[in-house]
């Protein structure tokens, strides 16, 4: 199925209703409440901020899945904008922050973001205190919103941090894709 532009008033109808999503299944969770299927946790709920930071490169696949993995009740995403519109997760703007390229998301394609290695600057430290660089090799891609969506299951809450906001300004010049 071929993706389309959505206009400006779709974009604010897309924003608020996400929200809306958002709130409502943390609402359905408080009332029955389990970890991933929901069984009978009590509360705080388990948040993977940035889908999780500590493991993995944060907001990329590879941390979504580890956070579902270990039972994350919600999953909490930074998204920002690519030079034509999609949506695309990372976080900050610079994109020298995690991978080996420098500048900001808004002035990259999605292809030239989708060439980039998020997990380039993730370090991870042993016991000892060495640093290391365990995915300067391997292909993390930044994700778009879409291929997060998909991986992610119905049932758990999703918040999308909208660094893009706000959407007035975005919409004008037609960054929101939908399917």
């Amino acid at each position: 199925m071929a993706e389309r532009l959505l206009t400006f008033p779709h974009l604010k109808q897309c924003t608020l209703m996400l929200l809306m999503t958002a709130l409502s299944a943390c609402a359905a969770i408080k009332k029955s409440h389990t970890p991933n299927d929901h069984a009978s946790k009590a509360l705080p709920l388990m948040i993977a901020h940035r889908a999780g930071t500590k493991d993995y490169p944060e907001n990329t696949l590879l941390a979504i899945n580890e956070a579902l993995k270990n039972g994350a009740d919600l999953i909490w995403v930074t998204v920002q904008l690519s030079k034509g519109g999609i949506p695309v997760l990372y976080q900050p703007a610079d994109l020298s922050a995690w991978t080996e390229a420098n500048g900001a998301v808004a002035d990259k394609t999605l292809a030239e973001l989708q060439q980039l290695n998020a997990g380039w600057n993730f370090v991870s430290i042993d016991a000892d205190g060495n640093k290391a660089y365990p995915y300067r090799h391997q292909n993390v891609q930044i994700p778009t919103l879409k291929e997060a969506l998909q991986l992610i299951p119905y049932k758990i809450p999703i918040i999308l941090d909208m660094k893009a906001l706000p959407a007035s300004a975005e919409a004008d010049r037609g960054y929101c894709t939908g399917a």
